[in-house]
């Protein structure tokens, strides 16, 4: 699956400010702009991902169908992660580089 609506979201982001709020301030100059970045694009997957009984309904599909599919893509983020997957290293690091997250 991709993004799913479960308590991980929000226990990552505050455990994340509380680390970067007892950091040393050399951490936080280092790297406090790609910490605010990547918790931007949290924030942003957790308000976008599914719930999880999106995924519960393709569980239970795959166990009773007669011919379930082979993969079940769920969430707005899966579909990106399977393309990422099969790039070469070096296209997926370009990818990667230039999209806006990092």
């Amino acid at each position: 699956p991709g993004a799913i609506k479960t308590p991980i979201w929000d226990k990552s982001l505050q455990e994340a400010d509380e680390f970067m709020a007892n950091a040393p301030a050399a951490l936080e100059e280092l790297y406090g702009e790609l910490v605010a970045e990547v918790k931007k694009y949290a924030l942003m997957t957790r308000d976008k991902a599914h719930p999880p009984e999106v995924v519960a309904r393709d569980v239970i599909h795959a166990l009773t169908a007669t011919r379930p599919k082979t993969r079940y893509l769920e969430g707005y983020t899966a579909t990106t992660q399977r393309i990422m997957a099969v790039l070469p290293d070096r296209l997926r690091d370009w990818v990667l580089t230039k999209s806006s997250v990092l």
